[in-house]
């Protein structure tokens, strides 16, 4: 799995504006959930597209979305 944007233990709220969605909140830590930023992200999609793989749990089955080409515009 990908560390560079996660959800691991619930302890951080998601529930915020823009602007903390562009810059980024939470600690990228091991075992801490955090958002990397829109706009750290599309510094690192700019000069290529890269793939994007979605993981997800619930009651107990998992799912998974493969998108071969991912980049996120300013």
């Amino acid at each position: 799995m990908n560390e560079s944007l996660r959800r691991i233990n619930g302890d951080v709220y998601f529930n915020r504006d823009w602007d903390s969605f562009k810059d980024g909140f939470g600690k990228p830590e091991p075992d801490e959930d955090f958002w990397l930023g829109n706009e750290a992200v599309h510094i690192l999609t700019y000069v290529q597209p890269y793939e994007l793989r979605v993981e997800l749990a619930s009651d107990g089955k998992d799912y998974v979305a493969l998108y071969k080409t991912f980049k996120l515009e300013n």
